[in-house]
């Protein structure tokens, strides 16, 4: 492998939606190389077993030997980024512009050619500490986007914000939809 990666997927702690999404694309696209990493991680930290199980009830995760157990979390570095077709984020912009700007270096015209040409927000909300429901809710939207995200003009943000297949449930100050 030449180090690049097809896919980038970043959230605040690398310990739920990342770990998620990674794992729906290495499932989905075996000719596809994939990575996930945090802004806020500890490097190292074992992934919660809750996301674990949830993720090991998909049909066929385990089936096609997408080992969950021993995941551990990874902090967003340099090369990653530099070496990322498409960085998917799942935070909040402002998080990581200050994250990539701050402790990566990326600066100016530099950081403003990246975020156009190879980063893309997911509003997925953090189901960190809001329990089972909302860590579902996650998931489902994450796989919904993985399952599309090479689809030619699919907009993930614009795509989450409209669909019509979604039932809609108020948790905390979050509408998470779930889908049908």
């Amino acid at each position: 492998m030449d180090g690049t990666i097809d896919a980038l997927f970043v959230c605040e702690g690398n310990a739920a939606r990342s770990q998620m999404a990674e794992g729906f694309h290495r499932f989905m696209y075996d000719d596809k190389t994939v990575q996930s990493a945090g802004i806020c991680a500890t490097q190292g930290e074992k992934i919660p077993k809750n996301v674990i199980v949830l993720m090991e009830k998909e049909k066929g995760i385990k089936e096609k030997g997408i080992q969950l157990y021993n995941l551990k979390a990874d902090v967003l570095t340099f090369d990653m980024v530099n070496n990322a077709k498409r960085v998917v984020v799942m935070c909040p912009q402002e998080k990581l512009i200050d994250y990539l700007s701050q402790r990566l270096g990326f600066s100016g015209q530099g950081l403003s050619k990246l975020e156009k040409e190879r980063v893309e927000y997911w509003p997925v909300a953090d189901p960190y500490k809001r329990g089972n429901r909302a860590l579902r809710a996650a998931k489902n939207r994450i796989k919904y986007c993985v399952r599309r995200m090479y689809e030619e003009g699919f907009d993930a943000a614009a795509e989450l914000q409209s669909n019509k297949n979604m039932v809609r449930f108020f948790i905390c100050d979050y509408v998470i939809p779930f889908f049908k």
